[in-house]
């Protein structure tokens, strides 16, 4: 009896605890209301959750009127937990750009509310494009609303590929590739489009923001070279073992670092080192990436797919080899409070694979004390991997030609219009009702429990005895 009476009070706790920070994120939710400028006549979503996925997207939005960008708070920390900083900033990024922009705040409702608020925010949505398949395209609770929708998946980077090519691909219907590697790959799970890199339209189209670059060039010193640093985020950034070693080369060159967006969280630390440094140039998701690239003499990079990037650009690149590196797969770096980040890497990655002598596009380091010596050694280096970079240029990113951003909105124009009919592949299928049928027994495994705790509940009144 007594273990009956000490389960009833726990539910019973819980449930009130339940209802108390319902009504506190409602509150949150209408204290936090933003500036909107939305499309009367949009039909397509972009979907941000980052400064960062609206450069993806730029120039594919622009040619279709018939699009609005939705912002989105983070999957990892809502905006009553960090602020609303981020969300301004984008906005403000948007205003700039004088796009058609809605916001969805970071949903925390109870389970039925949240379906609710999601599904009549997208309703007027033919078409959702999106990077990933984060909140609220998908949660924990229901993520089968997607399907009703006609959904375009933009791939942003050509390396990672445990993620890239992961199996929630398949729940998009559509992705739009950046060259044959990826085509490949995600033909298994959807349907694949090769359009090339809208992001560097501007790049080929030589039509980079030339006041932009002047106000960089400004501040650097004309006499030294300049070194781009791109680090990726978490157990395997190299900012843990280098970050030290590339400070060190403030003195003798330009140093313009672009954090990864996720840097400030988890390697906030050494981001708050770096702004303290009156020799670093650093620049965050809110800027864009291109102007750096045309003042950069070389590119130091990781296992981010920014390493990639500097082929496709043609810049000389020092990789920074962490991958061997057991010091950084401790548990403070391995887990960052949101995911194992180490599951992301994986040996036969392409990003890992160009670690290899035999497939080299750049000068490797594994030693912090060698990355003067391996920069210096870049600069004249081009002999050495031309025939790599060309060999893997050509099979990560197709066309190069200032018209990617136009062919990706065709092939969405196309599927808006109903040209364009696609059916999953047998993988892809197969992958959507594993996942469909585990959101069922999910949720009916929930609703069998809320039904106990509203049994409990009429025993706790007295209309019910045990």
């Amino acid at each position: 009896m007594m273990w009956r009476m000490i389960r009833l009070f726990f539910i019973l706790f819980a449930t009130v605890k339940k209802g108390i920070e319902n009504r506190v994120c409602l509150y949150m939710e209408q204290k936090y209301l933003f500036e909107e400028n939305p499309n009367p006549n949009a039909k397509i979503a972009f979907v941000v959750w980052n400064a960062n996925d609206f450069y993806v997207y730029k120039d594919v939005y622009k040619h279709l009127p018939e699009a609005e960008i939705v912002v989105s708070d983070t999957f990892y920390s809502p905006i009553w937990q960090r602020g609303d900083e981020h969300i301004t900033d984008l906005i403000n990024l948007l205003k700039r750009h004088g796009v058609n922009w809605r916001v969805i705040r970071h949903l925390n409702l109870s389970d039925e509310k949240e379906k609710e608020i999601i599904e009549n925010f997208f309703a007027k949505y033919e078409i959702i494009v999106a990077l990933r398949l984060w909140t609220p395209l998908a949660t924990a609770m229901f993520n089968s609303w997607l399907f009703k929708k006609k959904s375009v998946l933009m791939n942003y980077g050509a390396g990672k590929d445990i993620i890239t090519f992961a199996p929630w691909v398949a729940h998009f219907n559509i992705v739009l590739s950046d060259g044959p590697r990826e085509h490949h790959y995600f033909n298994l799970l959807s349907n694949s489009y090769i359009v090339g890199v809208p992001k560097y339209d501007n790049w080929f189209s030589q039509t980079i923001d030339s006041v932009k670059i002047e106000q960089i060039k400004n501040r650097l010193d004309p006499a030294k070279k300049t070194l781009l640093y791109l680090p990726t985020h978490s157990a395997f950034s190299s900012l843990y073992k280098f970050s030290d070693a590339v400070i060190s080369l403030a003195d003798k060159y330009n140093i313009l670092i672009k954090l990864h967006y996720l840097n400030s969280i988890t390697e906030e630390n050494i981001v708050k080192k770096f702004k303290e440094h009156k020799k670093i140039f650093l620049f965050d998701e809110k800027d864009d990436l291109l102007p750096l690239f045309c003042l950069a003499d070389a590119v130091l990079s990781d296992s981010s797919s920014a390493s990639l990037e500097a082929i496709l650009v043609d810049k000389p690149l020092v990789i920074l080899d962490t991958q061997e590196d057991e010091k950084n797969m401790t548990e403070e770096k391995e887990y960052n409070g949101l995911w194992y980040s180490s599951g992301q890497v994986y040996s036969k990655s392409i990003e890992q694979q160009i670690k290899k002598p035999e497939m080299a596009v750049g000068e490797v380091v594994k030693n912090p004390e060698e990355v003067g010596v391996a920069v210096a050694r870049s600069f004249g280096a081009e002999p050495r991997f031309k025939e790599n970079r060309k060999r893997l240029r050509d099979e990560l990113f197709s066309y190069n030609d200032g018209k990617c951003g136009e062919r990706a909105a065709g092939v969405i124009r196309k599927y808006l219009h109903g040209e364009i009919k696609p059916e999953p592949p047998m993988l892809g299928m197969a992958i959507r009702s594993y996942f469909s049928s585990q959101a069922k027994e999910y949720q009916l495994k929930l609703r069998k429990k809320e039904k106990e705790i509203e049994w409990l509940k009429e025993i706790a009144a007295g209309r019910k005895k045990i």
